[in-house]
């Protein structure tokens, strides 16, 4: 897909491997993403309140990540964003971790990079947590720009994600009538 997207940029690739492991998922339950934006409360909030289906893993604990939707260059906005995103993820019963990379800085191609740069800091609780949950950002249809998080590199979103996403409105509506 992305040698098709960027075929100056990227070259398809082999993968091989000697055998195949079913990784024994963790009990620790998901670990999810967390900005503090629609869409990371939409899905902590759905997911909290079991709306996402049978098949969804309880999300235990949120990851909050300054050097993405924050810079580290904004390292005196980061606590109050944070003080405000645990007080919405502690009332759905969910702890609120942070983290601080550089990694948006070590790429000139962020856009690209991006769904990398979640899944590596999701990586890092992989002894704990079983599963990480990237919050949709777009509408699940097949994209015809690049973009480093979306449902068409991702099998399985796009298995849950397909044609039932609502809408900003409805997701607006859906969580603002909760105090938070």
């Amino acid at each position: 897909m992305w040698h098709h997207w960027r075929p100056e940029r990227y070259a398809n690739v082999g993968l091989a491997a000697d055998r195949e492991t079913s990784g024994a998922p963790r009990d620790g339950g998901a670990i999810a993403l967390f900005s503090g934006g629609l869409d990371s409360v939409y899905t902590l909030y759905r997911r909290r309140q079991g709306l996402v289906g049978p098949r969804a893993r309880n999300v235990a604990a949120a990851l909050m990540v300054l050097g993405f939707d924050i810079p580290l260059e904004d390292l005196d906005q980061f606590p109050a964003a944070a003080a405000a995103s645990r007080r919405m993820t502690e009332s759905l019963g969910v702890p609120l971790w942070t983290m601080h990379t550089n990694f948006r800085a070590l790429t000139r191609q962020w856009e690209d990079a991006h769904g990398t740069a979640l899944a590596a800091c999701l990586h890092l609780f992989a002894g704990r947590h079983g599963l990480g949950v990237i919050a949709a950002s777009t509408f699940w249809k097949p994209l015809n720009a690049p973009w480093g998080s979306n449902p068409d590199d991702r099998p399985d979103a796009r298995q849950r994600s397909h044609g039932d996403r609502p809408r900003q409105p409805a997701r607006c509506s859906a969580i603002s009538s909760r105090r938070w």
